[in-house]
């Protein structure tokens, strides 16, 4: 708030004149009415008041922004390498697969003429029916029961618990044959989501269908994260039978690519929180211009009325 010194001096009624005080900034008004108030007005320190405002209406739209250095994904850490940030550079992959565990959906196709009405989820109509398994796998899936094993038409029960996509068409494969020539065994797991929540343009469960799907992949199907994202404390909340393991990753460096958790598991859910600077402006720019607006018009308006 800009600031008025207000004193009280004693003025005479002979006295005739405005009196002026000897400082430059102040300037001092006393009413012919016998004893009256004088006003000085310390217009230097009015000046730098407003300064002020200024100053700090300008320190609040720096704070509103963000450096690319924050934006920014995969950098090179090392500083000082020059032409060599060109250079293609290879990381090791680090892709573990899925385990299937009790209570997974999987879908099985057997391609044989034998099987078409058995299997019939993944029959002619595959493409509607996969539509229906994306909200409700259940319906044209086979679940893992407690035991480990999956019971399929024909060929009976199978168990699939502890192995992966492979190595459970392998195990379906072997028991087929015996029943079977001339086949080919399919197998896809369907309660396959992510989760990405928090500071993304559209949160949201997304279904996938790939043997591998990493951190980027998962964070383009909800539209990128904003602008306001903390990039280097994205947190990926993963599912381990009796607890849960909170992984943190940084999506600023570059060797994020040779970390294990890049590549997601079914069913994880990455949690994506905001920047402290967001809580300032509260998802709109447009409020640090409406303080800015504010303080400026409140220290016009106190420059006038005090004129």
């Amino acid at each position: 708030m800009v600031r008025c010194t207000v004193l009280t001096y004693f003025c005479t009624v002979s006295s005739k004149k405005i009196l002026y005080s000897s400082g430059k900034d102040r300037i001092a008004r006393c009413n012919l009415n016998g004893l009256n108030t004088v006003q000085l007005l310390d217009t230097k320190n009015m000046n730098t008041t407003i300064g002020n405002l200024v100053v700090i209406a300008l320190l609040c739209g720096l704070a509103s922004c963000v450096s690319n250095k924050k934006i920014v994904y995969l950098q090179d850490q090392e500083k000082g390498n020059g032409h060599k940030r060109f250079e293609p550079v290879s990381y090791p992959a680090t892709s573990p697969d899925y385990i299937l565990e009790t209570n997974d959906i999987v879908s099985v196709k057997i391609n044989h003429l034998q099987l078409t009405q058995d299997y019939q989820q993944v029959s002619e109509d595959f493409d509607t029916q996969m539509r229906m398994g994306i909200q409700h796998p259940m319906l044209i899936g086979f679940t893992i029961d407690d035991n480990g094993m999956v019971d399929l038409p024909t060929i009976g029960k199978v168990e699939l618990a502890g192995l992966t996509i492979f190595q459970a068409q392998e195990a379906i494969s072997d028991k087929a044959k015996q029943y079977f020539t001339n086949y080919a065994v399919k197998v896809f797991l369907l309660n396959s989501y992510v989760s990405v929540i928090g500071e993304v343009q559209r949160p949201g469960r997304f279904p996938f269908y790939v043997n591998e799907l990493n951190i980027m992949e998962a964070l383009s199907m909800a539209g990128d994260l904003s602008e306001y994202a903390d990039r280097q404390h994205v947190r990926i909340i993963r599912d381990r039978g009796e607890k849960n393991e909170v992984i943190v990753v940084d999506l600023n460096d570059r060797e994020l690519l040779t970390n294990p958790a890049y590549h997601l598991q079914p069913n994880d859910i990455i949690v994506v929180n905001p920047l402290s600077s967001k809580k300032f402006i509260r998802r709109d720019p447009q409020n640090i211009f409406n303080a800015i607006s504010t303080l400026v018009s409140v220290a016009t308006l106190f420059v006038l009325i005090t004129r």
